[in-house]
């Protein structure tokens, strides 16, 4: 089993101001703190920063190890602040991977492309689809499966929107999730992060990549949750099968 820490970067769109979130935060017993797009990562406290892309701001993690203070913060901007999520939000995971040799990262990204286009598509809203800040990692995999050591990988000439953030590793030791859409849906956020941090277990100590046998989405979710270990996970695998119906209905 690999121990959970991760850091999350929850997009909201909203009109209130930095010194309003902040204060919200802060009176449930948050220690935020003011920042500006692209800080340095603050170690003891959570960060509420700017972003260009959205009309809103970023609440930004501290490397976390459960989910007591994400459920506070959540709490707040839902319920409290009554902020709200659009098409141009995201919600960004960062798992740590400073341990991962090449093999390891190689196994994450082989991993994640197995399952992009069928299962983890069902489950993303279609916005998330063909967005310039979340490309799939298709399109990439041949620089990565070229890479023969963490130096090689940290210098893949490519930027950094792809579903998978490889320019993470170099600044934090983690790997970004950039896929999934915006959202204030604490059982959806934990979903995603219990997903993404089997994948990262999954790919560490992966010994063969085979073919996914699956003809459909529903399928291809099902063997995904099976492959990642997921499946005891009562709670999030029923999380999922509701996003992916909705999904389904959206398409």
């Amino acid at each position: 089993m690999r121990n959970l820490k991760f850091g999350i970067e929850l997009e909201v769109a909203t009109s209130k101001s930095r010194k309003e979130v902040i204060e919200a935060l802060e009176n449930a017993g948050i220690n935020v703190k003011g920042s500006y797009y692209g800080s340095p990562v603050n170690y003891s406290s959570w960060k509420v920063q700017p972003d260009s892309s959205i009309n809103g701001w970023e609440i930004v993690s501290p490397p976390l190890i459960d989910f007591d203070e994400l459920k506070t913060v959540v709490y707040v901007l839902r319920k409290v602040l009554k902020v709200r999520c659009n098409r141009k939000t995201g919600l960004h995971i960062h798992h740590d991977i400073s341990d991962f040799n090449i093999t390891q990262i190689k196994n994450l990204y082989r991993l994640y492309n197995k399952y992009e286009s069928n299962a983890i598509y069902s489950i993303i809203n279609p916005s998330r689809r063909e967005n310039w800040f979340c490309g799939p990692i298709s399109s990439i995999m041949e620089d990565i499966e070229k890479t023969s050591n963490i130096e090689e990988f940290k210098n893949i000439d490519r930027y950094r929107y792809y579903n998978l953030n490889h320019k993470s590793f170099i600044k934090y030791g983690t790997i970004e999730f950039r896929h999934h859409q915006g959202t204030t849906d604490i059982n959806e956020i934990i979903a995603w992060i219990e997903l993404t941090h089997k994948l990262v277990e999954t790919a560490e100590n992966l010994q063969k990549m085979t073919p996914i046998q699956s003809k459909n989405n529903e399928e291809a979710l099902d063997e995904m949750i099976e492959e990642i270990g997921l499946s005891n996970n009562k709670l999030v695998v029923r999380q999922l099968k509701k996003e992916q119906r909705y999904v389904s209905k959206i398409s």
